[in-house]
């Protein structure tokens, strides 16, 4: 497909750039740029999949969908697996009340959430599409003001959480929905709301909604109104759940109606795209056996290495994934990526 090439380049550095969260990367200046990031994952995703049901007819929609989560699910095992020494000791607090506690924790986490550092985008989307894929047939009226109101709900739960402290009401009702679904900023609520305005740019395909011109100044309006919200709500809120932003919803549609139409060239585009999905279930992983070796036992707590070695190590792991993979009894490392 002709996107297919842009969105490759585009899901590499937005990879990077979910390295750069983990690690905190200069979160004083790069945020909230940085949470681009995660959106356009998930429009990226959403856009591709609904493109090909679109192409190939909603009689494969099924087969397509199914085969989008058993890959999904597959990947998320792998690194499950993998990871599980270091998802032991970064979870270690799950373990604190007893056993009953731990399932009452984990299984949440499991089903709606991450287990793994950073992987609740994986079991997320799997939800979103699901979700999706049983109301493809209503129409976009209904579906965009519902899941905004979806969207609003989860940035109150995230940057604007100050608002509903101190409601004994509302904390008991939060209280018992992330006690059986964990917080929606993590998990389906959110991914829907993304996925959907990846499903809407398909229907809208060959329809000239917005000009380049005005999509263009729509990026930077939002871009500064982001800003300037993120200082307002760190002012008021504190550093603590800045995920979810209003105006974070404009300029996420804003740049991914300029970046899908852009056609460029790369022959590395393939190896691109699997360092990207390599590096979104192992980076926060790396991250903390990076930081804790370098403050612990050295002394030093700079992110910006933290970053670099991050990088260097999935690139690394990405590398030597494509050269085992090809050997006969390692062909199970296809479904890192």
């Amino acid at each position: 497909m002709k996107y297919s090439i842009t969105l490759d380049i585009s899901k590499y550095i937005l990879s990077l750039m979910i390295v750069a969260i983990h690690s905190a990367l200069f979160p004083n200046i790069l945020y909230p740029w940085l949470r681009l990031a995660v959106p356009l994952f998930f429009i990226i995703s959403s856009y591709i999949l609904f493109n090909r049901i679109k192409a190939e007819g909603d009689e494969c929609a099924s087969n397509l969908v199914k085969n989008y989560i058993k890959r999904n699910l597959q990947l998320y095992l792998f690194w499950f697996i993998l990871l599980f020494p270091i998802t032991v000791y970064v979870r270690r607090s799950w373990l604190d009340g007893g056993l009953i506690a731990f399932f009452k924790t984990f299984i949440p986490q499991l089903l709606f959430s991450s287990t793994f550092v950073a992987s609740w985008f994986i079991i997320a989307s799997v939800w979103a599409v699901i979700i999706l894929f049983f109301t493809r047939k209503i129409s976009w009226k209904i579906m965009l003001p519902v899941l905004s109101v979806v969207y609003i709900i989860c940035c109150l739960r995230s940057s604007y959480y100050f608002l509903l402290e101190g409601n004994d009401v509302i904390s008991n009702i939060v209280y018992n929905y992330e006690s059986i679904f964990t917080s929606p900023v993590f998990s389906f609520p959110v991914a829907t709301f993304w996925m959907y305005i990846g499903k809407l740019f398909t229907e809208l395909k060959g329809k000239t909604v917005f000009s380049k011109q005005i999509l263009i100044t729509g990026v930077v309006v939002f871009a500064v109104c982001l800003w300037i919200e993120w200082k307002v709500v760190i002012k008021l809120g504190g550093f603590n759940n800045n995920d979810c932003y209003i105006f974070l919803a404009p300029l996420v549609f804003c740049i991914f109606a300029l970046m899908k139409d852009i056609d460029i060239n790369c022959k590395y585009s393939k190896i691109l795209r699997t360092i990207s999905t390599v590096t979104y279930p192992l980076h926060a992983s790396l991250v903390v056996i990076v930081s804790g070796v370098f403050s612990h036992l050295i002394g030093l707590n700079y992110s910006w290495l933290n970053f670099i070695i991050t990088v260097i190590f999935c690139h690394l792991a990405t590398f030597i994934i494509l050269k085992l993979e090809n050997v006969r009894w390692l062909r199970f490392l296809k479904y890192s990526h």
